[in-house]
């Protein structure tokens, strides 16, 4: 395989769409008039998302041995061999650094986000990982520095309960990841040992189903709070994505390790989201 595919792989582009977060506050803002925010939102999207690729590759290094026996874990670069270690982190080193400068360049407060966000996963990855509940925490708070980054680089202002919102949705996806990786692994005997023994399946599954719950609740108050009568409408795409997203992680997909892949391969959610954003636009464009 040539080494710019391997070096594709090994920066998992199909995980940017996490960093989609950053354009929340351009919208909820109602911000995305402008072309100087738009423009600012979108080079923080891709500043951000090679500053997630360095971690990955931190992470993917760190994970190595637990990798090579997972199902699907195991066709990435490092864990098949593709690309040495060393030559990994030279790529991580280099990325980082070289973003890190574009995001001083851009504004200190995103500069001291992105830092924030990469020590927040170095902890991760060598401490909290299999800590029980906190390693879902710390993966949550990366999404809520995903929307601050997006407030601070185009300086506005939105409710805290985008905020909360954030974290609450954040850890409904982690805590989906974690039963399906569960489930997946229930059918793997090599590598179900290397896995954190505390989590069940029930609980779980509980853990998703509150977790949808607080995010729907939360955005309730959100909604009510914007004083516009029509915007409740758009809490109603928020609640179907939300319970078929679950619907499809509880019984539905049992081959897949990661949220990501259910977006990108179930039609419905992918319109659903584009609905949810096409609608907000509208209402706070002309209401």
């Amino acid at each position: 395989m040539a080494l710019s595919k391997i070096i594709i792989r090994l920066l998992r582009p199909r995980h940017w769409i996490k960093n989609l977060f950053i354009i929340a506050p351009l919208i909820f803002s109602n911000s995305f008039t402008d072309q100087a925010n738009i423009y600012r939102s979108v080079l923080a999207v891709a500043i951000f998302s090679f500053i997630a690729s360095g971690v990955y590759i931190i992470n993917d290094i760190a994970d190595i041995s637990y990798d090579r026996l997972h199902t699907i874990k195991k066709n990435r670069p490092l864990a098949r061999g593709d690309i040495s270690i060393s030559k990994a982190l030279a790529i991580a080193f280099f990325i980082v650094v070289l973003s890190l400068y574009a995001a001083f360049i851009f504004s200190f407060e995103f500069f001291v986000l992105s830092l924030g966000y990469i020590l927040i996963n170095i902890l991760y990855t060598f401490w909290f990982k299999k800590v029980f509940l906190i390693d879902m925490f710390f993966v949550s708070l990366g999404f809520v520095i995903r929307v601050l980054i997006g407030i601070v680089v185009i300086n506005a202002f939105i409710s805290p309960w985008i905020i909360v919102e954030t974290f609450f949705l954040a850890y409904f996806l982690v805590s989906s990841k974690r039963l399906m990786e569960l489930r997946l692994l229930e059918h793997d005997a090599v590598a179900k040992h290397l896995r954190s023994p505390v989590y069940t399946e029930p609980f779980l599954e509980q853990v998703v189903f509150s977790s949808a719950i607080f995010t729907s609740v939360i955005y309730m108050l959100y909604a009510v709070e914007i004083k516009s009568p029509i915007f409740i409408i758009t809490f109603l795409p928020v609640i179907y994505g939300l319970f078929r997203f679950f619907w499809l992680v509880q019984g539905r997909v049992t081959a897949l390790s990661n949220p990501t892949d259910i977006i990108f391969e179930d039609k419905h959610l992918q319109f659903t989201v584009l609905i949810f954003v096409i609608s907000v636009i509208i209402i706070l464009s002309l209401f």
